[in-house]
């Protein structure tokens, strides 16, 4: 650029030399229309339209609202009353005419709309095809694409790419909810969360993968890697935890909280699993309760089962409506039915029927008994195939194995017993010493037979009674201490306090009152 000579400069007039060279000057430095300027410097710019810059838009848009803001090939070219917008990028609100407080950032972004307001898209084709629709974010290449429905968010590549008029959905991450078209108020947070959903509503998935099969179902949540991988059309399903409910097809009402938890189950439905691994081979049963790691772990087709522990149930496969609350409670059952077990290892070697066992190790040896009742820690404790033995008391009939049909009530009542059967003890340490092997005794009270061993059809009753008889058969002894020094005596009847209280064997005796 020449320098032109001013006068406020020099200080003084020009001369006619200096007055002829700032005009060769300025004819030389001036720029006309059609000029080509290879540079150009220019500290102030103000113009009155917007300007083209190498085929780029510049300035306020179509109508020059004044608050809009535009920078793009044919962005914001049809507005005429929207304002606060701003659109940058080729056709970026190209058809906007009154839709306000718009962002469009991208090749084509909100490219359709006309009237939508409160919008914002950032990436190219993001909105594309929105007209009317409000309070919609997208963010991340073709993200809400072919959207024409209001307060939807999408953030990453093509998510909720396909949604035409499904509304208040939130989509984070590339391709979640990806298919979705007409679904509503759904929640898909990760890669391809919720990805074949299409009609489906209020569900949530989080979790890279989470629930991306599911296409038309409601109300699911799916929190965790891959959870609820495979399901369809599932309703009112709740997985979380990676893997959970995995491979769910059309199941309905389960719950699974856990790694792995109920991850086989397909159409099972109304299960409830919480701990890593519970339930987790189920695959058609329902109405099953798993609380704990392992719970019913092995459980496939067996339904109507409660289990509440670590490994409690863990064996089961087939059993039903079987009840297991504690550790290893039930652990070997398989396929058998009706059982109940509380307290830690009670009923764990169980693999029959209908038993009830209550208690710390509770008919814990148990194996083929059936229809047994144990009420407190260890009762029945080594009881293996005896059946329909009912033992309340700490320790009742503990070392029963094969013995049936006996009533064992008190602390360590009927503890000596092993194979004896038909029995009822009742009484604190009654028929405690030794081992027992009669049958069809009746020992009522504190210590009474304490140490029968084969004796057969005694009626025994009062504290101390019988106290030491073994193996003597068919005695009658009521009353306190009544017949206590009989060992091997049969077929006595004694009533009263002490009564017969000296003799050991004597047989067919009688005696009555108090000693």
């Amino acid at each position: 650029m020449s320098t032109i000579v001013l006068r406020s400069v020099k200080g003084s007039p020009l001369t006619h030399n200096e007055v002829d060279d700032n005009f060769n000057n300025l004819n030389v430095d001036k720029i006309q229309s059609g000029d080509t300027v290879a540079a150009l410097t220019i500290t102030t710019l103000t113009a009155t339209n917007d300007a083209t810059i190498n085929g780029l838009t510049v300035g306020k848009g179509a109508n020059s609202v004044s608050t809009n803001t535009v920078l793009g090939d044919d962005a914001l070219d049809a507005a005429v009353t929207g304002d606060k917008n701003t659109a940058v990028g080729h056709e970026a609100l190209t058809a906007n005419t009154s839709g306000a407080r718009n962002t469009a950032v991208g090749s084509v972004s909100l490219q359709s709309n006309t009237t939508g307001a409160d919008n914002t898209a950032l990436g190219r084709g993001t909105l594309s095809a929105n007209v009317s629709g409000a309070q919609n974010t997208a963010i991340g290449k073709s993200a809400l694409e072919v959207n024409i429905a209001s307060n939807n968010t999408a953030v990453g590549h093509q998510s909720l790419d396909a949604n035409t008029s499904g509304a208040n959905n939130t989509a984070v991450g590339q391709t979640s909810l990806t298919a979705n078209t007409t679904g509503a108020d759904n929640v898909a947070i990760g890669k391809s969360a919720l990805g074949a959903n299409t009609t489906g509503y209020n569900n949530t998935g989080i979790g890279s993968g989470a629930a991306s099969g599911l296409t038309a179902g409601g109300d699911n949540v799916a929190v965790g890697f891959n959870t609820m991988l495979a399901t369809v059309t599932g309703n009112e399903n709740t997985a979380i935890g990676n893997d959970s409910l995995k491979a769910l097809t059309t199941g309905n009402n389960n719950v699974a909280a856990g790694a792995n938890a109920l991850a086989a189950n397909t159409t099972g439905a109304k299960n409830t699993a919480i701990g890593q691994g519970a339930l987790d081979a189920n695959t058609t049963a329902s109405f099953n309760t798993a609380v704990g790691s392992d719970a019913l772990g092995a459980n496939t087709t067996g339904a109507d089962n409660t289990a509440v522990g670590k490994n409690a149930l863990e064996s089961n496969s087939e059993g039903i409506q079987n009840t297991a609350v504690g550790k290893n409670s039930l652990g070997t059952n398989i396929t058998t039915n009706y059982n109940t077990a509380v307290g830690w290892n009670s009923l764990n070697a169980n693999i029959t029927n209908e038993n009830s066992a209550f208690g710390t190790s509770a008919m814990e040896k148990n194996t083929t008994g059936a229809r047994g009742t144990g009420l407190g820690a260890y009762v029945l404790g080594l009881n293996t195939s005896g059946t329909k033995n009912t033992a309340i008391g700490y320790t009742a009939l503990y070392n029963n194995t094969t013995g049936s049909n006996n009533v064992a009530i008190g602390e360590s009542a009927g503890l000596s017993a092993t194979t004896s059967t038909g029995n009822v003890i009742i009484g604190a340490e009654a028929v405690k010493t030794g081992t027992f092997t009669g049958y069809n005794n009746v020992v009522i009270g504190k210590l009474a037979g304490e140490d029968l061993t084969s004796a057969d059809a005694n009626v025994i009753i009062g504290e101390d009674a019988g106290k030491n008889q073994t193996t003597a058969d068919n005695n009658v002894f009521i009353g306190q201490a009544a017949g206590e020094a009989t060992t091997t005596g049969a077929l006595n009847t004694v009533i009263g306090q002490a009564a017969y209280a000296s003799s050991t064997t004597g047989n067919r005796s009688v005696a009555l009152g108090v000693q």
